[in-house]
C-alpha cells in the first residue's frame, strides 16, 4: 500500500492511526470512520473514487508536504456504496469511532468492527433477495478434488467429492451451478488453482488464500462431526 512508503514520523498522530489499522488490513480497503464520514485514504482513496465514481481530494499534506490522497462518503449512506464495491469483488474492513469524540482525551480509539467480503456477506441491505450468495471452498490433493459451498446468509451447504478423469468436469459443473462469489484456497495451492478456477468462472470471483492446516483432514473432518452431530460422514457420501 501507498501509505507504507511514507514514513509515520511524516504524519500526525490521526494518520499514525491510520496506518496501525491499515497495516493490520493490508488486502482489504478501509472505511475510516471521521464524524460523519467514511474517509479512504492513499491507494485506497485512489481505488475508491475510481470504482465509486466519486470526487478524489487530498487531506492537507503530510509533514513532508506531500499531498494525502484522500475520499469520502457519508456514514449514513455507506451501504450503497459498499454494495457496490463488494458485487466487484473487493473487501471491506469498516473502522469505527468506538469512544464518544466529545470524551476523547487525544485521538478518538478506532477499531475494525466488520469485515465484509462478497461471500460472507449477511446484512440484507448488501444481498440480493432474488439469488443466492455461495462462498466455495475448493482443494485437489492426490486426484481428489473436494469442493464446498456455502450460503451464509441462508445456512445453504453442499460438499462434494470427485476423483478420476471427469474430476474436473463434474467440479466445473458444480461451480457453474453455485457460481461462487469468493472461494477460499490453501496457500500452499492457491497460486496453482487460481489461474485454473479463473478460466472457468471469469474474472468476478474473489479467491481468499487460507491457512494450510484449515484443510488438515482431521480437523475438517471434526468440524463436520460437530456441525452436523453425526458420529461418521458415511451418510454424507464423502
Amino acid at each position: 500500500m501507498a501509505a507504507s512508503k511514507n514514513s509515520n514520523e511524516n504524519h500526525t498522530p490521526m494518520m499514525r492511526q491510520y496506518h496501525k489499522i491499515k497495516m493490520e488490513h493490508p488486502d482489504l480497503l478501509l472505511f475510516f470512520r471521521l464524524g460523519d464520514f467514511y474517509e479512504m485514504f492513499f491507494e485506497d482513496a485512489v481505488t475508491g473514487s475510481r470504482e465509486l465514481e466519486i470526487t478524489l481530494t487530498s487531506r492537507n499534506n503530510d509533514r513532508s508536504g506531500n499531498p494525502i490522497p484522500m475520499c469520502g462518503i457519508p456514514y449514513h449512506a455507506a451501504e450503497n456504496y459498499l454494495t457496490r464495491l463488494l458485487k466487484k469483488g473487493f473487501k471491506v474492513a469498516i473502522c469505527e469511532q468506538v469512544e464518544d469524540p466529545r470524551q476523547a482525551k487525544g485521538i478518538v480509539r478506532r477499531e475494525v468492527t466488520r469485515i465484509l467480503t462478497p461471500g460472507t456477506t449477511i446484512e440484507k441491505g448488501l444481498l440480493d433477495s432474488k439469488e443466492n450468495n455461495y462462498l466455495g471452498c475448493l482443494e485437489d490433493q492426490d486426484g481428489v478434488i473436494s469442493a464446498a459451498f456455502l450460503d451464509v446468509s441462508t445456512g445453504e451447504f453442499l460438499a462434494v467429492e470427485f476423483s478420476g478423469n471427469e474430476a474436473w468436469l463434474k467440479t466445473e459443473q458444480e461451480l457453474y451451478q453455485f457460481q461462487p462469489r469468493e472461494i477460499l484456497l490453501a496457500e500452499g495451492s492457491a497460486q496453482r488453482l487460481e489461474p485454473v478456477l479463473k478460466k472457468i468462472l471469469g474474472p468476478l470471483a474473489v479467491y481468499t488464500p487460507i491457512p494450510d492446516w484449515v484443510f488438515h483432514e482431521d480437523y475438517s473432518r471434526r468440524l463436520l462431526l460437530q456441525q452436523f452431530k453425526v458420529s461418521n460422514l458415511d451418510g454424507f457420501g464423502i
